[in-house]
């Protein structure tokens, strides 16, 4: 009985693990790929705010800059639980939705805005225990004037006095 139960495991692992999808094809992750990078906008975008005291953060208005332009003004508010007080790190999420075209302006008070531009739509692996698969996120970007590539959250680091 105890050798059945065995052999009935094994068995069902077996099965588990054949019927996995495993790894995508190369025509899927290219077909995927293609649709990735002709994503215009994006939601639920997430920003690190470090080295700020809260008070600083407690509004961050934000400029959407088409052309050297502005075509919309939001505030971006900073969550309460997802907060690092010993390195005064924050994070806050932009609801609603962002264009992968557009500039971006974050007005910090006592700072010079931070610029976010240039973002471009990029496929990142996303991995399970029985499958390995890809992501869509706006993973390479410019802020401030300096190229991040698989960097899905953009960090804004309060600068130094006078930088």
């Amino acid at each position: 009985m105890k050798h059945d139960a065995l052999g009935a495991a094994r068995l069902g692992v077996l099965l588990l693990l054949a019927s996995c999808p495993g790894r995508w094809s190369k025509r899927q992750t290219d077909d995927f790929r293609a649709r990735c990078e002709q994503t215009r906008t994006l939601s639920g975008l997430v920003i690190q705010l470090t080295g700020f005291e809260r008070e600083e953060i407690e509004n961050v208005e934000v400029k959407e800059l088409v052309d050297g332009g502005v075509t919309d003004t939001f505030v971006v508010h900073v969550h309460d639980d997802g907060r690092d007080a010993v390195r005064k790190s924050y994070t806050a999420s932009i609801d609603r939705v962002i264009n992968v075209g557009s500039a971006y302006e974050f007005d910090v008070r006592s700072q010079q805005p931070y610029r976010l531009e240039q973002m471009r739509m990029v496929i990142w692996p996303q991995f399970s225990m029985t499958s390995e698969g890809w992501g869509c996120v706006m993973g390479d970007y410019v802020l401030d004037g300096r190229h991040f590539v698989n960097s899905a959250n953009p960090s804004i680091v309060k600068r130094a006095p006078g930088g």
